[in-house]
């Protein structure tokens, strides 16, 4: 139980930390995180390999010197915000379709995952549900709740929602996050801020995958 736990823990802090990245411009606390030792600590356990020094060597050198976060805000607007056409889509319906088109079937099996959990996106209903910073948002969310699941000794409601996040990365974070982040590294060269930052998420959704089927087969063996 112990360990079922303090995996829950480390996923929700590395889930809070890749979406708030992607959702608002970055500001002094978010560019302490992203060169902390605790990030790196984080990074190690989670990934165990050497994924986590590369990425955090990165990041790290991106968040340093007095024009960081100015420049960090500039990469921000132009990759996630606008006004001009973004070099990829952060949507994930728009994956669906050669137009790249949103609010699309895929929006509506999101929302229907965001409903079944009682979680509801900071844009609802203007917005799409399946920005990647939100479906990374609500992984961090369901982590969370599987923590306080397991703790109060809720066995039963704890592996429903490992199932759940289970199948919310194999139905949907799975099918495009890799897509996104190999378009924002071909509009930069791999050289910006966000570029990694969603290489990262990637990495860490696709280790996830694993790591909740671990968590369930502990579960069961116990």
């Amino acid at each position: 139980m112990e360990s079922v736990v303090s995996v829950q823990k480390l996923r929700e802090f590395l889930y809070s930390f890749v979406s708030r990245g992607l959702a608002k411009e970055p500001d002094e606390t978010f560019c302490a995180v992203a060169s902390s030792f605790e990030l790196l600590w984080a990074f190690e356990e989670f990934f165990n390999d050497d994924r986590a020094n590369k990425a955090c060597g990165v990041l790290s050198s991106m968040v340093d010197g007095p024009d960081a976060i100015e420049v960090l805000r500039l990469q921000f607007t132009r990759m996630l915000i606008g006004p001009d056409k973004l070099p990829a889509s952060p949507w994930e319906s728009s994956f669906d379709t050669k137009e790249h088109l949103v609010f699309q079937k895929t929006t509506l099996d999101v929302r229907g995952f965001f409903r079944s959990e009682g979680y509801v996106s900071a844009g609802y209903p203007h917005e799409p549900d399946d920005h990647i910073a939100t479906e990374l948002s609500f992984m961090a969310v369901l982590a969370g709740k599987t923590r306080a699941a397991f703790d109060a000794g809720n066995t039963v409601e704890g592996e429903r929602l490992l199932r759940k996040q289970s199948r919310f990365i194999k139905d949907h974070l799975l099918r495009w996050i890799g897509l996104y982040a190999a378009g924002l590294e071909a509009s930069s060269e791999g050289t910006e801020f966000y570029a990694q930052l969603v290489r990262l998420a990637d990495w860490v959704v696709d280790r996830d995958a694993y790591v909740l089927e671990e968590c369930l087969n502990l579960r069961n063996r116990s």
